[in-house]
């Protein structure tokens, strides 16, 4: 930007004195970010000046406290990247609140542990993946298992494991 100056301006023929640049440090804005449940969630940013001080922060609103109550994702990551200061790996979450839009990635340049000071508004957060719920079949009869949830795709897949647990890593 270029910061201009006039003495009664009125119209733009009149702002004639240029002051110099102006230089707006911080992430461009996006509509949304998205991360899928057992895969690792890591939101790249751009942007002008960006910092080793910045960090994200998933939240209902920017400039609150209220953040979200992921089980195994870092709610509030300061950058990964020393490099480039623009990247930021939240971890693999497994069994989180899931939806559309249900929260927003804040940024904020220095706001140390301080929820409130990530004010700036980066995008929606989207956590795709499926519903878990506890289903039901009886031997000898026909079974069919629901699966709903948001993001899900033609490519996904169930499979029934006897021990107690998933296993696999990406």
């Amino acid at each position: 930007y270029h910061v201009c100056w006039g003495h009664n301006p009125g119209s733009d023929s009149k702002w004639n004195v240029d002051l110099g640049t102006l230089t707006m440090s911080g992430p461009q804005t996006v509509a949304s970010f998205e991360c899928t449940l057992g895969w690792p969630c890591d939101i790249q940013l751009t942007g002008v000046g960006l910092a080793s001080t910045n960090k994200i922060l998933l939240a209902t609103s920017c400039g609150s406290a209220a953040t979200t109550q992921f089980a195994s994702l870092t709610a509030t990551q300061q950058v990964t990247n020393s490099a480039t200061d623009d990247a930021y790996a939240l971890g693999t979450e497994t069994a989180g609140p899931r939806g559309d839009s249900l929260f927003k990635v804040c940024w904020g340049h220095e706001p140390q542990a301080d929820a409130a000071k990530h004010k700036i508004d980066l995008g929606a957060f989207t956590m795709n993946g499926p519903v878990t719920a506890a289903q039901a079949c009886t031997l000898g009869q026909a079974c069919s298992v629901g699966v709903t949830g948001t993001g899900l795709a033609i490519s996904n897949s169930l499979k029934l494991q006897d021990s107690g647990t998933c296993t696999g890593a990406y």
